[in-house]
Parts: structure tokens; sequence; C-alpha cells
């Protein structure tokens, strides 16, 4: 009897044992992993496909996240949130301190006709916004339609934070095409086996235009 004893209890310290290997090894293994994740974000923001986090800010402030947020007046958010979460939670006045601008230059920024109260929330004001605020006046933003190619549903009253996208789509076009404008052309070898280069014909909205060699002349 106390045989059978002894061996419930070994194996209830072995399923013990167990649990813990199984604990440690999870934890370790999320460890791993964030930090690859967290290394991950950073290139992504350092290489501008990807928006600033609180946390990454913070570490090159040299700053924890809680003491980051506090000294811009905000707290509550993980280092995950976006810099834009963050200074949407920012009064006025702790926005234009984090800017390094003053709440003059931010009326003249934002083509604004008033200076904004230092104690509302930059958030609600930035969502406020239109093009118009953005952008400036009726010649600026012809311009502005030309170069990014929009339609007459953008308006100089329509709300940034609705244009934003669209514009956005249209910037990663343009960028598109110009990747595909500037593709070295493929070569390729004849049937004849004389090893010659293969030239495309130029796309539209090709930047340059491709000119034939002049022919030399027989003396």
């Amino acid at each position: 009897m106390a045989s059978r004893s002894r061996g419930s209890a070994d194996m209830t310290i072995n399923v013990i044992i167990a649990v813990v290997l199984i604990a440690v090894i999870g934890f370790a293994g999320y460890a791993i992993y964030d930090k690859i994740s967290s290394n991950v974000i950073q290139t992504q923001i350092e290489n501008g496909e990807r928006e600033a986090t609180v946390g990454y800010l913070a570490e090159q402030a040299g700053m924890s996240v809680e003491d980051y947020q506090a000294q811009y007046g905000v707290s509550g958010l993980g280092k995950n949130a976006t810099e834009q979460e963050m200074t949407d939670m920012m009064t006025v006045d702790n926005y234009v301190n984090y800017a390094g601008t003053t709440i003059e230059d931010l009326k003249t920024q934002y083509n604004l006709s008033e200076a904004p109260a230092g104690d509302s929330n930059w958030g609600e004001l930035r969502k406020t916004f239109t093009v118009r605020n953005m952008v400036g006046d009726e010649d600026s933003f012809a311009q502005f339609k030309e170069i990014y190619g929009l339609d007459d549903s953008i308006t100089l009253d329509t709300l940034w934070t609705d244009a934003e996208p669209i514009i956005q789509e249209s910037i990663e076009r343009m960028q598109e095409e110009a990747a595909n404008a500037t593709e070295v052309p493929a070569t390729e070898a004849p049937a004849d086996g004389n090893t010659t280069e293969a030239t495309a014909a130029p796309t539209e909205g090709e930047a340059a235009e491709a000119t034939a060699a002049p022919e030399e002349s027989a003396e």
C-alpha cells in the first residue's frame, strides 16, 4: 500500500515538473518572439515602412514607455500604440511642446483662422482639418491636384481624414509606375546565337525616351 502511494506521489511530482518546464519554455519562447518582433518593427519604422510606435520613441529617448507618455500628459498606452494615437491624446500645449513648435506657428502651418486654445485636445482639432488647412489657397490646391492626379471628388472643403487615403493610394501608384519605368531591360539570345540586348517598347508614363544610336557613314 505504501509502495503504491509512493508511486502516485512520484507521478504527481513528475507532472508538476513537466508543467513548470512547459511554462518556462513557453515564457522563453515568448520572450524570443517578442524580441524578434520588436526588431522587425524597429527596422520597418527606420525604413519608413511603418509609423513610429510609443515603444520605439521611448527607447530612442532612453525612457520607459510610461515616463515617455507622462511628460506629454498621456497615460495608458501600450508600447505598440502609434505616435498618432499618442499625440491625439495630447492637449495643444503638450503637442506643440512635443513637435517643437508654438501655437502661433501651428496656426500658420495649418491655415487656421484663429489660434487654438492651449488646453483643447489636439486629436479632436486635427480631425476637423480640411484639405484647405493642409494645402492652402485655390492656386496651391490646383497644383496639389495635378501633382497627385486627384479628381473633382476632392475639394478644399473635404476633410483631410477622408482625402488622405485617396492621396496615399495616388502616391503608391506613382511610386509603382516610377519603379516600373526604371526596371533594367532583360537580355535574351536570338535564334542565330548572337547575343543582343532586347529593349522593350517604352510604356506610357516612362520618364525618358529611348534614343537610337546614329549609323556610321561608310568611307
